[in-house]
Parts: structure tokens; sequence; C-alpha cells
């Protein structure tokens, strides 16, 4: 305390607020509280959009799978060539470039699956393709699935109880040589494939 000439002065009392510090504080207000809209707004939109991406590709999209030995692959590049000289707009993906290296492959062909209309796997001198089937199929079954195999050859047994599922063509498909390959490309790969994808993914009711 304080005195002065008989008077008495304690702490000064605190500044009282103007009219001008309280619509600057509520214009900050409302400016964060627009950004949070905006921004929620935002990451809903990338979601939207992000799903719709996916769905439009797996409405193109074609996975091969297969070997990848000079000879199957040969095998694998006619699939991809025959489908894209078709009139469909197909999208093939042939899973010969480098996984992500923070996936093994299993996880890898699984996420090109999921995002794919149908896939062809090509089950000829197997290695991988019966295990990533194995993930496949459960994991995506309304994703429809076309086995084929060379003609002298015969089915990996593992793989028994994965044909016999839904999503997967039954009997696998049996190509003589390249050539017979392309001639029932059409009739006994195209057409059974897009028979099942109207079977799994029937079209919404409105």
């Amino acid at each position: 305390m304080v005195s002065h000439a008989g008077r008495v002065f304690g702490a000064l009392p605190p500044a009282a607020r103007s009219g001008d510090d309280e619509r600057r504080e509520a214009a900050v207000a409302a400016h964060a509280a627009t950004a949070l809209r905006t921004q929620r707004r935002a990451s809903r939109h990338d979601a939207e959009s992000y799903q719709r991406q996916l769905s439009d590709m797996a409405q193109v999209c074609v996975l091969i799978l297969g070997r990848f030995t000079d000879e199957r692959k040969a095998v694998l590049d006619d699939i991809r060539r025959a489908l894209t000289q078709l009139d469909r707009g197909y999208v093939p993906i042939l899973f010969d470039f480098e996984k992500a290296p923070e996936r093994d492959l299993i996880e890898s062909v699984l996420r090109f699956a999921g995002v794919s209309r149908f896939i062809i796997a090509d089950l000829s001198d197997p290695k991988s393709v019966p295990a990533e089937l194995q993930a496949i199929v459960p994991a995506h079954p309304s994703v429809p699935v076309i086995p084929l195999i060379e003609d002298s050859q015969r089915e990996y047994p593992v793989s028994d109880h994965i044909l016999r599922r839904e999503s997967v063509l039954q009997p696998v498909v049996r190509y003589r040589d390249r050539a017979h390959l392309q001639r029932i490309f059409g009739s006994e790969i195209i057409e059974p494939a897009e028979r099942l994808v109207a079977r799994l993914r029937p079209p919404l009711l409105v």
C-alpha cells in the first residue's frame, strides 16, 4: 500500500476490455471454427475421392498371376496383349515389377487383387501362385479368379480346396499351347469371367 497526501492507493484494477478486443477475439474464434470445418470437409472429400478411385480401378483392372521364367512369361505377355486388344477397357496388371520394400510378396499381390475386376492365374510350373491364391481367394470373395494351366501339366494339389471356392471358375481352363490359348481366350476366359463378375457383384437396387 502506498499513501500520498492522506490518500491510500491499492493495486490498480485490471484494465477494462474494450469492445474492439471482444470483437477481435470473436473473429479469431470464428476463423478457427471455420478452418476446422473446412479441414473436416476436405478430409471427407479426400476419403470419398480415394474410394471412387478404387471403385473405378475395380471396374477395369485385371490382375495376371503366373511364373516368370522365359517360357511362362511369354504366355503371360500374350494374356496381357489379348486383354488390351479387347474393346472392354481392361487395364491388365502383370505382377512382374519389384514389390514394395515394406511389404512381402503376398501382401503386395493382395493389394492389387483387391482392386481388380477379375484375376487370371496361370498354374503352369507353379511357384508362388498357389500361395498367392490361398491368400487372395478367402480375402476377396467377390473377385473372380480364372485359373488356367497348360494341358500337359496337372493342377497343384495344395490348391484343390481353393479351386472349389465360388469365386473361382471351374473347371480349370486347359490350353495346349500359346496359339490355342489365343483361340479360346474370349470364349473360355473372358466370357466366364464376366459371368462371374455379374454373379458375385450384382447391381445395387435403386
